[in-house]
């Protein structure tokens, strides 16, 4: 197991170099130019010399990074361009919104995903597997963005039953939080809910042909029994690992729901500093993103380890 945890440990190390270096690179070709955005379109040219080279834009492209990611290593993300403020405390003020949002959507995602597989797997061939298949299909091929939008006019819009924007915290009002939270964490959930459901619905087919699981009806025990100790404990380990390749998606999701919904999480943040050339807030928001799926990534190869050994033996 030491063994194993370290090597996922230095690919880990691996990703988050190479997706530092290729972020701050794709982040220096964008149009625009810091210099512009904190002096104005009216600042002389003397004037904006002088900004780059206090920010160290003037330094090679190498020594601008070194820079960059040695002081990120310590937590040190310096300041946004565009307000002044450091880029942690921007963060940190963000991140709890997203948080919500991806825990929500994920939950919902998993509950509809695993009980709707669940269903179909005990009805295969009838019409509410034809029904909940259809349905995965229909949701798999629409837009998020569209999605969302459709929600909202509905739900927001015409029948006026749920707030159409805005965040509020759990620790707030939890209540009124939740509320808010239905439509952009729904959205978000029923992206990821297909695959979920497919999963579940093959992993539990393929074990309802095992020999444990006919002897098992065949000495007529209850369905319910079967299905919680034979067929959903030998499905799960597929789904643990869908559900942490998935982090990406979540978070990619995350960004357009916060548009759509007027959300202030990170995707808004990363939105509006991309706008404003604000280097170091888009630098440190797709960083934590990058770190955040891999860091996912790796536990839920633990966990799947832990659950199956063999995963080890094979790696």
């Amino acid at each position: 197991m030491g063994a194993y945890v370290r090597r996922r440990f230095a690919g880990l190390v691996i990703v988050v170099f190479v997706a530092s270096v290729i972020v701050f690179s794709l982040v220096r070709v964008l149009p625009g130019d810091p210099a512009v955005t904190i002096l104005g379109q009216d600042a002389t040219e003397e004037q904006l010399e002088a900004v780059r080279t206090s920010l160290g834009l003037d330094e090679p492209i190498t020594t601008q990074y070194w820079l960059w990611i040695s002081r990120a290593a310590t937590g040190d993300f310096g300041y946004s361009y565009a307000t002044g403020y450091p880029v942690v405390e921007l963060i940190a003020n963000r991140v709890p919104a997203t948080l919500h949002l991806v825990v929500a959507g994920l939950l919902l995602a998993t509950v509809l995903g695993v009980s709707s597989g669940i269903i179909a797997a005990l009805n295969r061939g009838k019409l509410v597997d034809k029904v909940i298949n259809a349905m995965n299909m229909a949701t798999l091929g629409v837009p998020s963005f569209s999605l969302g939008l459709v929600l909202l006019m509905v739900f927001g819009l015409s029948l006026n039953w749920l707030p159409m924007s805005g965040y509020v915290s759990l620790w707030d009002d939890p209540v009124d939080a939740i509320t808010h939270l239905i439509l952009p964490a729904g959205t978000l959930g029923i992206l990821i809910m297909p695959q979920l459901s497919w999963l579940v619905r093959d992993g539990m087919l393929a074990n309802l042909e095992q020999d444990h699981v006919r002897t098992a009806t065949s000495m007529g025990l209850p369905r319910s029994v079967i299905v919680r100790s034979n067929l959903l404990r030998n499905a799960f380990s597929p789904v643990l690992t869908l559900l942490g390749l998935t982090t990406g998606k979540l978070l990619a999701g995350a960004v357009i729901m916060e548009s759509v919904f007027s959300w202030p999480g990170l995707g808004s943040l990363a939105l509006r500093s991309v706008l404003s050339d604000d280097y170091p807030t888009v630098q440190a928001v797709v960083l934590l993103a990058v770190v955040t799926v891999v860091v996912v990534n790796l536990l839920t190869d633990l966990l799947h380890a832990k659950l199956d050994p063999r995963v080890m033996k094979g790696d």
